[in-house]
């Protein structure tokens, strides 16, 4: 999620876990993201992480604002062997089997497919989890989750590879608190 407004953090918690969504990714796009982790994450019941993480620095910031995991758009060594020497789960884009063999040479077992629309979806998502000795379980952008069948745009993928969803479809950067307490009532 982007917040370009720290003081948006509390209430858009709030509205998420009314909607029974504990877990938040707030994306390093703008200035009020260190601030806005510090903020959700001072609710213990609330998973707070940091995304569109891409240096060591961002890591620090994310970690010590009270961030416990990092996704990045993309796989940086510096970055991935930063959050391992904290401890901190971190979650690396991959694009390519190229980039997937390299996430899991260094330990990284669970990976983004981003932007997975832009790259054929779920069935590059299938072509790249077809070999059996690629353990790696993905975060897929666009996609949502029910009865534990991930569908990424309109195909089913399978359940047992596709840990996450992601998808900026919960929460719009134009709403506002009022809309958001609507939606967790939805």
């Amino acid at each position: 999620m982007v917040l370009d407004d720290a003081s948006l953090a509390e209430p858009l918690a709030a509205a998420l876990a009314r909607g029974g969504l504990r877990t938040a990714e707030i994306t390093f796009r703008t200035a009020a993201a260190a601030e806005s982790i510090r903020i959700m994450a001072a609710d213990p019941e609330m998973l707070v992480g940091a995304g569109t993480v891409l240096t060591r620095d961002q890591v620090d910031q994310a970690v010590k604002a009270g961030a416990r995991f990092i996704v990045s758009p993309g796989f940086g060594r510096t970055v991935v062997r930063h959050c391992q020497q904290l401890g901190v789960p971190v979650f690396p884009g991959v694009a390519t089997a190229t980039e997937i063999q390299n996430a899991l040479e260094v330990g990284v077992t669970t990976v983004k497919f981003f932007p997975a629309e832009q790259l054929g979806g779920a069935a590059m998502v299938k072509a790249l989890a077809s070999h059996p000795r690629v353990t790696a379980e993905w975060q897929c952008t666009r996609c949502s989750s029910t009865n534990r069948k991930y569908v990424l745009e309109g195909t089913t993928v399978t359940e047992d590879r596709c840990v996450a969803c992601h998808t900026k479809h919960v929460v719009w950067p134009a709403e506002r608190p009022v809309r958001w307490n609507a939606k967790a009532e939805d």
